[in-house]
């Protein structure tokens, strides 16, 4: 380690004598410099509303105006805090400030959203650079853990109090002198604070032998960079688009890059190695969730607010304010609370509290808005996302050692601002989506011709008609104006609602994952790494549920079925990438069993059911996901197929279909045609893929199978609903179509023919006891309900809809008797 200044000896390596003797000044000005960059994140949501009113703008570029600096400072930040390592801490932020100083006179004199943009993105490079410095540098300062943990206490609450503060203060200066001077503010506070940290904050550096990790660096840029202008992009273009979908290809082409790069190099950027430890791998996802929640509130609640409710932003501030008082309590109690204790429990208490608080603002917005009520419910979610940062923050610089201290700042804020970024892309869809959609909905309802509908829904979004207009075409309608504003309230609150129940549902996923995690040493962390890999049934069985759920009506107990899946699939999904990352001989082990594909599966069926909720962007993202894993695993399967195998041979079949029905599903939803075609390949492979499969199949597994002998009439249901959804299809017609009509009918009747074959098994052999595969069964069961009722509201047959109605409940009974049989085996277990 390099040491900055000569001296006593005796001193910590790496400090030198006036910062080692001043570590409270030290503190108070990276604080400082933490706080001025943090402020960006937040503070420009309460101007975007007079920026959409003078530089005439639509909410797709309002968000770039957010995710311009986001984008920016996420994609940077690792390599910024591996450079500060090498270069020193200090020297690397400083420079920092000055980047960001310089993009605020940019933004500042902007005349147009492009400039104001691309001033944006300096301000970001310039974030980048100084923030992980202003956590590294405490790495040093305070090498007790206990003395860390208060500082980081502080350290927190300063971050929390720029995020909330950044409404407030916003909306102060914003009411007073314009949305110009925020970024004129920027420049005052970060003049006096690059002076401070030039005289009072200690440099240090750890310089490593070999050349630098410049490959990371770019790779990891690009991941960021392509994942999340194609979340945006995908708005305006369609999820389903060729460049869209090529970017989101691109973007994980690049993530595959990184981690080759990274598992290879000598030094860098990121060590993967470091993951392995669970504490600091459940603190990144935690930072990832609670900033993609949290910006749920700060990004769309502020700009519904002040566009659709007409708050001012002032007042807007001064809803806001018990949040940013919350989140410095939290945060200042956090610090001592982890001092005396450990990170695992605050780091999940604050996660449920956040949970809570999003989801009470959420019922808070709905009718009318009390002030009161609202700021109370911003506070719950302020008082949680305070505690919940220290401990995260704690856990990943207290286990990375202390040389890579800046890659641990890094990596910490990379997940919070990646998290913040993804969540404005991801949320901002959804709300985007529903207001389009109601709107659409409702001018049609109204009269309003389809040619002229896009412009009055973009002269809703701008708060003005668009320059170029034919005035007189548009009078016409005049009389319809209230009623269509007010469809856009109403839209965007829809919008919102759902963005905020996704948030919600993210931390509470993250807070669940952290309880299971943990707990390594004790019986639940057991149970979780012996979780098998048939679990991803339960996904698949709870998923087409909630899809039949859906098509009969009952959208709450659908919407909680999704939910419980989802949650479900994340945890999944982590453990899967995981056990990629750093456990390669289990991965090995598992990726040529059948079960393998069941998570290819359970991904299309969660796609379809999201996908119905009219979340296309989650919905494309999920295929492709289940498409860029599909062959891999398909062929690592086939290789490894013996003569005599259970029934989860046949997943070979349901994956390959499960793609099909999903990219059906899509198409009828507009995002693009050439799914439908690349369906029909999935369609028909599927169904070779099954041929081939029963001859591999244990035939008698029908007498003695643990419920996955269940899965051949399952390949069979979900082989009938593509078909169903082909017949469907508009643009298939005369002999394809008639020929598709025969083929569904078919397979619909051959699974029915083996459902009853099945049950009648099971009756005759009958099968007590709880077993995981039972989870096998449920999927089927569901999948032939739905395929039933698809193919019933297809061909027009009552009769057909009532069957499916009936072995829905089935199906529903026989979820409840294996999740029951679950939890009493959990219980003796734990007992």
């Amino acid at each position: 380690m390099v040491v900055a200044a000569t001296g006593d000896a005796s001193r910590p390596r790496g400090i030198d004598v006036k910062g080692a003797a001043r570590p409270g000044i030290a503190l108070a000005t990276v604080t400082a410099v933490l706080f001025v960059t943090f402020l960006d994140t937040t503070v420009v949501s309460v101007a975007l509303a007079d920026i959409r009113s003078e530089l005439s703008t639509d909410v797709s570029l309002l968000q770039w105006v957010v995710n311009g600096y986001t984008l920016v400072f996420a994609s940077l930040m690792l390599a910024a805090g591996s450079l500060g390592d090498r270069w020193g801490r200090k020297r690397v932020m400083v420079a920092g400030l000055a980047i960001f100083c310089a993009g605020s006179v940019i933004s500042a004199l902007a005349a147009s959203v492009p400039m104001l943009i691309a001033g944006r993105a300096v301000m970001g490079l310039g974030a980048a650079a100084s923030e992980p410095g202003t956590l590294s540098v405490l790495r040093h300062v305070f090498p007790d853990a206990r003395q860390r943990a208060k500082a980081l206490g502080v350290w927190s609450a300063v971050s929390g109090l720029a995020l909330a503060a950044g409404p407030v203060l916003g909306g102060v200066l914003v009411d007073a002198y314009g949305w110009r001077s925020i970024f004129w503010f920027n420049v005052i506070i970060g003049g006096v604070v690059f002076a401070a940290a030039l005289r009072y904050v200690p440099e240090s550096s750890d310089p490593q032998p070999g050349p630098l990790d410049w490959a990371g660096s770019l790779l990891g840029a690009v991941t960021l960079g392509a994942v999340i202008y194609a979340a945006i992009s995908g708005e305006n273009r369609g999820y389903g688009a060729p460049s869209v979908v090529a970017l989101f290809v691109f973007g994980g082409l690049a993530f595959l890059g990184f981690v080759a790069v990274e598992t290879r190099v000598r030094n860098p950027v990121f060590d993967f190695r470091y993951l392995r430890l669970p504490l600091v791998r459940s603190a990144l996802g935690v930072a990832f969730a609670v900033y993609f929640g949290v910006f749920s509130i700060f990004f769309f609640t502020a700009l519904y607010l002040q566009v659709m409710i007409d708050y001012s932003a002032a007042r807007t501030a001064g809803v806001f304010a018990p949040m940013a008082v919350a989140i410095i309590v939290g945060s200042l109690a956090a610090g001592y609370w982890v001092a005396r204790t450990d990170a695992r429990t605050p780091m999940i208490v604050g996660c449920v509290l956040s949970a809570a608080g999003i989801l009470l603002t959420r019922h808070a917005l709905d009718g009318t808005i009390g002030f009161a009520e609202l700021s109370a419910t911003l506070a719950v979610a302020g008082l949680g996302f305070g505690i919940a940062v220290v401990p995260l923050t704690s856990a990943v610089l207290t286990g990375v050692p202390g040389e890579h201290s800046g890659m641990a700042a890094a990596a910490t804020n990379t997940m919070r601002q990646v998290g913040a970024a993804v969540g404005v892309a991801v949320l901002g869809s959804l709300v985007n989506g529903f207001l389009h959609a109601d709107l659409k909905t409702r001018l049609t309802e109204l009269g309003l011709p389809p040619e002229l509908q896009p412009t009055a829904i973009d002269a809703v979004e701008r708060g003005r008609i668009p320059s170029g207009i034919d005035l007189g075409t548009m009078l016409k309608y005049a009389s319809k104006v209230p009623e269509a504003l007010q469809t856009g309230t109403i839209a965007f609150h829809h919008g919102l609602d759902v963005a905020l129940l996704v948030s919600a549902l993210m931390i509470l996923a993250a807070a669940v994952l952290s309880a299971l995690t943990l707990g390594d040493s004790g019986d639940s962390g057991r149970w979780w790494r012996e979780l098998p890999p048939v679990m991803g049934a339960f996904v698949m069985a709870t998923g087409i549920i909630s899809v039949g759920l859906h098509l009969t009506g009952f959208e709450v107990l659908s919407g909680a079925a999704l939910a419980l899946a989802a949650m479900v699939w994340i945890a999944l999904a982590t453990d899967f990438v995981s056990r990629l990352l750093w456990t390669h001989t289990r991965w090995e082990t598992e990726a040529d069993t059948p079960p393998a594909l069941m998570a290819v599966a359970a991904t299309t069926v969660l796609g379809t059911r999201i996908s119905l909720l009219g979340w296309h962007f989650v919905a494309t993202a999920l295929l492709v996901i289940a498409a860029t894993v599909w062959p891999v695993i398909l062929v690592l399967v086939i290789g490894h197929w013996n003569r005599r195998m259970p029934g989860a041979v046949f997943l070979v079949c349901v994956s390959t279909e499960g793609l099909a029905v999903l990219g059906l599903t899509l198409a009828q939803a507009g995002v693009g045609d050439w799914l439908a075609t690349a369906a029909v390949v999935f369609f028909v492979l599927g169904l070779i893929l099954y041929l081939v499969a029963f001859t591999h199949f244990d035939i008698a597994q029908i007498w003695r199978g643990a419920g996955d002998h269940w899965v051949m009439t399952g390949a069979l249901a979900i082989s009938a609903l593509a078909g169903s959804k082909l017949v469907a299809w508009q643009h298939w017609t005369g002999a394809p179509h008639s020929v598709l009509r025969v083929v569904t009918v078919v397979l619909l009747a051959i699974n029915l023919a083996l459902y009853v074959i099945l049950v009648v098994a099971e009756a005759i052999r009958f099968r007590p006891g709880y077993d995981p595969r039972r989870w096998a069964t449920v999927f089927p069961l569901g999948m032939t309900a739905v395929a039933t009722l698809s193919t019933a509201a297809v061909l027009e047959v009552t009769w057909l809809r009532t069957l499916g109605r009936v072995l829905l409940v089935v199906a529903a009974l026989t979820w409840l008797l294996v999740a029951a049989e679950l939890s009493h085996t959990r219980f003796r277990q734990t007992a």
